[in-house]
């Protein structure tokens, strides 16, 4: 019984990784927005890059804040610091 419980546990501790580790990541359809846009305009090389969630996405006059600055905007999603710095 103790055996069959435990053999249990490890298939469904399987399946969940699994499957856990073929979900996309919650942010990656704007990344890869960001990764088209990149392609069709590359950056300017001297920009300042602002990442964060939605306060920095949806921080429209930002450029006026910077007005001497060429701003890179690449907030995404409620993100955290975490996402930011996540690499795959």
């Amino acid at each position: 019984m103790i055996h069959s419980i435990r053999f249990i546990a490890c298939v469904l501790l399987l399946t969940s990784t699994i499957q856990a580790l073929g979900q996309d990541h919650p942010f990656e359809k704007e990344i890869l927005s960001f990764e088209a846009q990149d392609r069709q305009t590359l950056p300017a090389t001297n920009a300042v890059l602002f990442t964060g969630s939605s306060s920095i996405r949806l921080w429209a006059n930002l450029p006026g804040y910077f007005p001497d600055k060429v701003i890179l905007n690449r907030g995404f999603g409620g993100s955290q610091l975490s996402d930011v710095a996540e690499s795959k």
